[in-house]
């Protein structure tokens, strides 16, 4: 077994194609049954939202994707991180190789010292190399820029705009029953309702890398927005030119294909069935959001991969790669049938 259960999502426009919520919390048949409004822990999905956050920030005026990070974060300045673009951390082009589950809880809180252990000679704009401490920085930035902390940013700016009312960061403990449980850990602790990143629980819950937790049709409108040239319910979220860069690829040259913020055309996850263009981005804990802008379909998928370990996470890729293959199989004979 991949998962225990899960919730897939599939919409074009304002149309729900196909929802499913299948099996359990956990794998003890009497736990609670998934349905479409369960949350998850969607990991690093998280990092898209805290991405768009930036790009609002940036069509504001508040940053500029040419411009280094200790412009933004003086304390970074004469350090490698500093003078990398927030370009290189929307592309996860840094070249900054942080493992950051590894650092204590004092590191976590020194942004210096969370960079000491990231130095490499590889020079930022070289190669696509994704990570955690990308995103982490950008959340750093706008906190700094905006004034706010970062959870209140995002609902300020995102959330609440889209309607998502059920994405959060550290979900208090009366919604603890419809959140479904990420993983045991080693001291037997279950982590339901608190994020299941290491980095991000040593932060206290809220970083720019993981820690939202969310449903699918909270996401749904997400991609919606996306989807949509930036706009949702006649509110502008993004401008279109900005939604256009984000989407496309940004590193044509190198190794993978990125955009801002935005995985792109990537088999090892979407099969390759899946149309050029397509954007997605993906979640340890089971989790994956797409958009394919050339058949208008939105994917969510949300599963919890790692309960109660991690020792089967080797078939997550392929599974999700084959449901994708599966999906985008079918939409394209449907196209084929319409004529």
């Amino acid at each position: 077994m991949v998962f225990p259960g899960a919730v897939l999502l599939i919409a074009r426009g304002n149309e729900k194609l196909f929802s499913m919520a299948v099996g359990n919390y956990a794998y003890d048949p009497m736990s609670p049954v998934v349905t479409p409004s369960a949350i998850y822990d969607i990991a690093s999905v998280t990092k898209q939202i805290v991405a768009t956050g930036a790009l609002r920030l940036f069509d504001q005026g508040g940053l500029r994707l040419e411009e280094r990070v200790h412009h933004y974060l003086p304390i970074l300045r004469e350090t490698k991180a500093g003078d990398v673009t927030i370009w290189n951390l929307l592309t996860h082009t840094s070249a900054i190789s942080v493992t950051m589950s590894s650092l204590t809880v004092a590191q976590m809180n020194d942004i210096r010292a969370v960079l000491a252990s990231g130095e490499n000679d590889v020079k930022p704009g070289a190669e696509v190399h994704y990570g955690n401490i990308n995103t982490f920085l950008l959340g750093q930035i706008i906190a700094k820029v905006s004034g706010l902390p970062l959870d209140k940013f995002i609902r300020q700016e995102i959330l609440d705009p889209l309607e998502m009312a059920d994405t959060m960061f550290n979900p208090p403990p009366k919604l603890h029953s419809r959140i479904v449980p990420s993983e045991i850990t080693g001291g037997q602790e279950i982590l339901q309702g608190v994020v299941n990143d290491l980095s991000a629980r040593k932060l206290g819950g809220i970083a720019g890398h993981a820690g939202l937790f969310s449903t699918a049709m909270d996401l749904d409108k997400f991609l919606l927005m996306w989807m949509q040239g930036g706009s949702y319910e006649r509110k502008t979220i993004l401008r279109e030119a900005t939604v256009s860069a984000a989407v496309s690829n940004q590193t044509p040259r190198l190794n993978l294909s990125a955009g801002l913020g935005w995985h792109l055309d990537n088999p090892v996850y979407l099969s390759s069935r899946a149309p050029r263009g397509t954007f997605f981005h993906p979640g340890f804990t089971g989790t994956i959001i797409a958009g394919s802008p050339s058949t208008g379909l939105r994917i969510v998928f949300l599963s919890n991969a790692t309960y109660p370990n991690r020792e089967y996470q080797h078939l997550k890729n392929p599974f999700l790669k084959n449901s994708f293959e599966k999906i985008f199989t079918d939409v394209l004979i449907m196209k084929k049938e319409q004529g």
